[in-house]
């Protein structure tokens, strides 16, 4: 078993796309209608992890709420090595970003990345371990 995909409703598709591309540095994988799929990394059994953005106008009406959802936040991994100029690149884009150590975990740090105007008040996270770093939208 395997996670194969997350999936957010954003409420600006084409303004997310640009923080998860520019920002985050996902590249999109697919497009369509009401869409956008960015490749993680290959998955489980041939399937491709993705993180899918959905424009919350064209899918659903109706809109989530807030007592049912139960997401907290997700983490992209990053090389270790990497962790200053990643904090230091989404410092220089105007992002909020918070250190903390989580020693049981043995990751080295983490940052908490909240962008300011996103529509969809993402939160990104990126801890960094002995042997490799990530960061969470």
């Amino acid at each position: 078993m395997g996670l194969g995909e997350v999936g957010l409703r954003v409420n600006d598709l084409e303004q997310m796309v640009n923080f998860y591309e520019h920002v985050i540095g996902l590249e999109p994988w697919q497009r369509f209608e009401g869409g956008v799929f960015f490749r993680i990394a290959e998955g489980f059994a041939g399937h491709t992890r993705v993180l899918g953005l959905f424009d919350r106008r064209t899918r659903d009406p109706i809109a989530p709420r807030a007592e049912a959802s139960t997401l907290d936040h997700f983490a992209f991994e990053i090389p270790l090595s990497a962790y200053e100029s990643v904090r230091a690149r989404m410092e220089s884009l105007g992002l909020s970003v918070r250190t903390r150590e989580f020693p049981g975990l043995h990751w080295r740090g983490c940052s908490s990345v909240t962008p300011r105007e996103t529509p969809s008040n993402s939160s990104a996270t990126t801890p960094a371990s002995s042997g490799r770093s990530t960061t969470t939208p």
